[in-house]
């Protein structure tokens, strides 16, 4: 049977006679540590693998069950400033500070609930001008720093994950009608847009053709075949 992640491997030692257990773990500190636990048997090695998991999981470090929601949002950033792209850093520290500190700070991690950041997610949507899928982005942000302590053994569950987003509202995306469409062609097919004024003068005759080519057929494209902004700039012309 394959073994899922973090369960750990078992193996009987026969020179000694004894059953065995391994697992890699990580501690408080953030240190990859290994695990090792023997019996005599394996209903002996179970009960003993089991009882070092509960402990595991429970967080025996009393500074670690004291932590603040605040203080461990600071820890978080700590960990992964070297492991993500710095607009990403920049992003969950603006949504840290700004929002997450703020309104959910002073809690203990170990005792944040579901209800408390439920009644966060819906304070920021009765309490500001933010948008859903902003406040949407800021729960995701949360989700991920409690499943990062999670990792580090500081809670056992993610209450984060179990909040409800607030409900995006329907929009009718705007249609062109068909004078409009007529209109935006018109003025694509005679070079009348503003990234050609852009082009360095002596350049603007070789870009401003290219730029034609490039508008132009991106428009048809993505009016009458319905390419997203993505799609079409992602063709070459062979395709």
């Amino acid at each position: 049977r394959r073994r899922s992640n973090g369960e750990g491997s078992y193996r009987i030692n026969k020179k000694k006679n004894i059953f065995e257990y391994y697992e890699r773990y990580v501690d408080n500190d953030g240190i990859v540590k290994r695990k090792h636990i023997r019996a005599v048997s394996r209903e002996e090695l179970d009960k003993k693998v089991d009882a070092w998991k509960r402990q595991l999981a429970e967080g025996n470090m009393a500074e670690d069950k004291r932590i603040t929601v605040a203080e461990w949002a600071d820890r978080f950033l700590a960990i992964i400033k070297p492991t993500v792209k710095a607009k990403t850093y920049d992003h969950y520290m603006a949504v840290t500070n700004n929002y997450i500190k703020p309104g959910l700070g002073q809690i203990r991690l170990a005792r944040l609930t579901t209800e408390k950041i439920q009644l966060w997610i819906n304070g920021l949507v009765e309490k500001t001008n933010l948008s859903p899928a902003t406040i949407a982005k800021f729960r995701r942000c949360l989700v991920t720093i409690m499943n990062v302590a999670m990792q580090y053994r500081i809670i056992t569950y993610n209450a984060a994950y179990y909040s409800k987003p607030p409900r995006m509202p329907r929009t009718q995306p705007p249609v062109l009608t068909l004078e409009q469409i007529r209109r935006l062609l018109s003025v694509a097919a005679r070079d009348d847009f503003q990234q050609v004024r852009l082009v360095e003068p002596h350049r603007r005759g070789e870009d401003a053709i290219f730029l034609h080519r490039v508008y132009f057929v991106g428009l048809f494209l993505s009016i009458f075949v319905g390419t997203r902004r993505g799609e079409t700039f992602g063709l070459t012309w062979n395709n």
